[in-house]
């Protein structure tokens, strides 16, 4: 199984805090706002088997299934384009109670991070902004477990 870290670059008025989600997958907040939000970050790893080759529409059409399993509400509008981990498909979505949610899935042609925001913010605020520029610099690197001493 490999094994990952996240690297994550995080502008000002943002912090990390997994640490208060323990178990749960890397949870990033926006303290520079009164409603912070949360963005969130999980991995599905290649196994084996055949190749997804996802092309952006594919992951387009991916975010905008699972925004729909959890019914989101409204889709508002979707993107896709290149990013620091290969490509990206993103869909956006408003609720009566939340007005902007966003899901993003990214993918290097084998491997896929899944990315998710929800915010009472619109989709033009600043911290929808910076969470589209974290989500385009995301990437991994491989867990370090060896120590030298």
């Amino acid at each position: 199984m490999k094994k990952f870290d996240f690297v994550i670059n995080l502008p000002d008025g943002w912090k990390d805090c997994s640490e208060e989600n323990p178990g749960g997958p890397p949870t990033f907040i926006r303290t520079a706002s009164e409603s912070p939000g949360v963005l969130q970050c999980s991995m599905e790893l290649y196994a084996g088997g055949e190749k997804p080759q996802p092309d952006e529409d594919g992951l387009v059409k991916m975010a905008i299934n699972v925004a729909c399993e959890q019914d989101w509400g409204e889709f508002v509008k979707s993107d896709h384009g290149k990013c620091a981990f290969g490509i990206y498909g993103t869909a956006i979505f408003k609720s009566a109670k939340h007005n902007h949610m966003q899901v993003w899935y990214l993918s290097n042609g084998l491997d896929f991070i899944l990315v998710t925001l929800i915010s009472d913010s619109n989709a033009s605020s600043q911290k929808a902004l910076e969470a589209q520029n974290i989500v385009k610099k995301l990437n991994i690197k491989p867990k370090t477990w060896w120590k030298i001493w």
